[in-house]
């Protein structure tokens, strides 16, 4: 009897498999429709002849940084507000490494092998606005790069905290 049933049902669906008309109902299009990425192929890159209308271009050395990014806060006076977004950046980020004052005094353990620098020396404080900025986004030596952690906007009022604890502010 079982048989039986599965044979009919089987029939019933025949008619059905081979039926001429289909829906053309995809359930996701744009997944079933993109393109395909070839290997070693970026699907990053932008098409031929596009404009970003809201894209940061940043120099390609720290000396392009130096000369081209300029620290759009400093032409006002600089208010508690801009600072203790900064401070907040800081104690986020990078008191963990440089400590809570920037001198290299931080809270990992004695067994960690790296010592970051004291960043309140004239050697740090002589770097321009745009390298400390371009430093913080793509990090140098053993700091790694935080410009996918740290967003733009957040940036530039570390860099002026910096100042801040250099006392060049």
């Amino acid at each position: 009897m079982k048989k039986l049933l599965l044979v009919l049902f089987a029939l019933a669906l025949l008619p059905a498999s081979c039926s001429k008309r289909s829906t053309k109902i995809q359930y996701m299009p744009d997944m079933a429709d993109s393109p395909a990425v070839k290997a070693h192929e970026s699907y990053l890159e932008r098409p031929e002849g596009a404009v970003t209308s809201n894209a940061l271009y940043y120099p390609a050395t720290p000396a392009g940084a130096s000369a081209i990014l300029k620290n759009p806060l400093r032409g006002a006076p600089v208010t508690d507000e801009i600072l203790a977004k900064g401070q907040w950046a800081f104690e986020t980020y990078c008191a963990v490494c440089h400590g809570p004052q920037g001198k290299g005094d931080h809270s990992l353990s004695k067994e960690y092998p790296l010592v970051p620098p004291n960043i309140t020396t004239d050697t740090y404080s002589k770097y321009t606005d745009g390298e400390l900025y371009y430093r913080i986004t793509f990090g140098w030596a053993n700091m790694p790069g935080y410009g996918d952690k740290i967003t733009d906007e957040e940036r530039w009022p570390l860099v002026l905290y910096l100042r801040k604890l250099q006392g060049k502010l």
